[in-house]
């Protein structure tokens, strides 16, 4: 008698744990998640590829949100040009390299494959350098935020965005058309979501104050994120409730952005200037 007691409470307690396994959380709750862990990220990786050939890769290393860093490869296709570049940014400096453009002149190999710095200490190295930066997407100060934020926040400050930024405030979507789906192996929801410009622009403002950006660099930032809703496929690992990919229409082309190495992405050291800002400019602006 006694052993089959044990029997049928071991039984039992198996049945328990192996249901536990499989129970899989709600896609609302998983939402939740993916906004909260993005709010204690240190480090990731954002592969953006447009539709037409051109490609961006970012590293940030957002685990000082105050010091942020972005290393940014971009190879973009426009108009019959083409354009590969580096460049890399912790706010008070940003660096630029541009590795090759199919309209350079003879005199281009003095040009490419070389650092300048176009920011130090916080100050542009000339007229044309911000808006350089921020033409090519080189101004980490605002890729730092958008229609995403990532960092490594503090408790008081996650609590405050997460005011801004929890449930459908920012992304709205309707949970009982919530999909499943498999991405790079792993079981993810798939969220149809449209955007509130305003919310997200008050959530951008309050992880700037917390970041420490200017103004200046929020309100460009605040321009790209518009006034119009936005749609987008968002797609969330089920098992670690972190954002891995978003799939956009801009422009009648599609945008497709994969996150990954959630606080394992390495950035580079930062680069030394092989070339001043004036001669930079000088050769391509002729371009």
């Amino acid at each position: 008698m006694k052993l089959a007691v044990i029997v049928l409470v071991v039984v039992a307690i198996s049945a328990a744990i192996f249901a536990f396994v499989l129970q899989k959380p709600s896609p609302d709750e998983v939402f939740n998640q993916a906004i909260q862990h993005a709010l204690q990220t240190k480090q990731f990786t954002q592969k953006v590829a447009v539709q037409g050939g051109s490609s961006v890769t970012l590293l940030y290393d957002v685990s000082d949100v105050k010091n942020s860093k972005v290393s940014l490869v971009g190879d973009i296709s426009l108009g019959g040009a083409k354009l590969s570049f580096e460049s890399y940014g912790d706010g008070k400096n940003e660096f630029l390299k541009i590795k090759s453009f199919n309209f350079s002149g003879p005199d281009a190999d003095k040009y490419l494959n070389k650092w300048t710095q176009l920011r130090k200490d916080g100050a542009w190295a000339g007229d044309d350098a911000s808006s350089l930066a921020n033409f090519l997407g080189a101004n980490s100060r605002f890729l730092v935020l958008g229609d995403y934020i990532f960092g490594n926040f503090s408790a008081a400050e996650q609590t405050e965005l997460l005011k801004l930024m929890s449930g459908k405030k920012v992304n709205d979507y309707k949970t009982e058309k919530v999909t499943k789906d498999k991405f790079d192996g792993h079981d993810v929801y798939v969220y149809e979501v449209t955007s509130n410009q305003n919310a997200l622009k008050e959530a951008n403002k309050k992880a700037a104050k917390f970041m420490g950006i200017p103004d200046e660099d929020l309100q460009i930032a605040l321009s790209y994120i518009g006034s119009e809703s936005t749609m987008a496929k968002m797609f969330v690992r089920i098992d670690t409730g972190q954002l891995v990919k978003v799939e956009t229409e801009q422009s009648e082309m599609k945008v497709t952005n994969v996150y990954s190495a959630y606080n394992t992405t390495k950035l580079p050291a930062q680069p030394k200037p092989q070339i001043s800002y004036e001669d930079f400019s000088k050769y391509w602006s002729n371009f």
